[in-house]
This record gives structure tokens, C-alpha cells and sequence, in this order.
């Protein structure tokens, strides 16, 4: 914390923009102050990836179809609900209606927290497996499993699930 408040004393003289209390500004050793004082501007990361990969598009497709959202996450946790790409899916397809699921290789999140984010449901891979180390002896074939679970699970009509 002293560190970073020199910094940010340095950052505030040699470019005349003190960033010290903008959020973000201490994230990766300060970087992220530094980068704000020369001019940078915040935009979240999963709103930057929604744009980038074109997911609003795509969700509107899906929703044109009757299909399904799926979206990943190594572990879909507290964490996950505070803004990160899992949240930008399922908030995009929530606002078309459309259902989304969460992949993640394990799950803590409750199914009313999962909702409240617009998680439809949420399975672990290493439940699904039978253990942590079970789904790390084979990563690849665990997730297509329970991908393939997934996919009887959700691939007939909504009221079977």
C-alpha cells in the first residue's frame, strides 16, 4: 500500500492526474493506475469480450432457434458472479430468454444465486466424474461427458429437464 501510494504520487507529478482513488488503479502492481494517468479508460473485461466475439449477435441467433447458452468457467464461484464472462453470457441470454447453462470444473455458487445471475443450471466436472482427481486424470474426456450429459439433459423438450 505505500508503495503504490508513492507511485501514484509519481504518476500524479509527472503527468498532472492524480488516479490514486480510481478503481482499478491498483490492480496489477499499479499498472492500472499508471495506464488510467496517460489517458487509458476502464472497461470491463467481459463487456469487452461480449463485443469483441460478437456474443450478442450469436444469443440472438440462438434465441431465433430455441437453442441453448453454454458458458464455462474453471471454478463458477462467488467470483464468478461479480462481473466476469460467465455473468456477461448468461445476463445476455436472460434478456432474450433464452436458457443458460454453466460448464465449470467445480461449482459453489447455489442454484438461487446461479438464477439470480441468469444461470439456468450449473455442473461440475468433477462431481459429474466422481472427484477432483478423477476429472484431472482426464480432462478432455471428463468435460466431453458431462458435455454430452448436458446435452440429453437439455436437448429435448424444456419440461424434461
Amino acid at each position: 500500500d505505500a508503495a503504490l501510494a508513492v507511485w501514484a504520487g509519481v504518476l500524479a507529478e509527472a503527468t498532472g492526474r492524480d488516479v490514486r482513488d480510481e478503481p482499478a488503479a491498483g490492480a496489477a502492481g499499479g499498472l492500472g493506475a499508471a495506464l488510467l494517468a496517460l489517458g487509458a479508460r476502464r472497461e470491463s473485461g467481459a463487456g469487452l469480450v461480449r463485443r469483441l466475439l460478437g456474443l450478442d449477435e450469436a444469443l440472438d441467433a440462438v434465441a431465433a432457434e430455441g437453442g441453448l447458452a453454454v458458458t464455462g468457467e474453471g471454478s463458477f464461484d462467488w467470483q464468478s458472479l461479480r462481473g466476469k464472462l460467465v455473468t456477461a453470457v448468461a445476463g445476455a441470454a436472460a434478456e432474450r430468454g433464452v436458457p443458460c447453462v454453466v460448464l465449470a470444473g467445480q461449482v459453489s455458487v447455489g442454484r438461487r444465486e446461479a438464477a439470480a445471475a441468469g444461470v439456468d443450471a450449473a455442473y461440475s466436472v468433477s462431481e459429474h466424474a466422481g472427484g477432483i482427481e478423477a476429472s484431472l486424470a482426464d480432462p478432455a474426456g471428463t468435460l466431453s461427458a458431462l458435455a454430452e450429459h448436458v446435452a440429453r439433459r437439455w436437448g429435448g423438450s424444456r419440461g424434461d429437464r
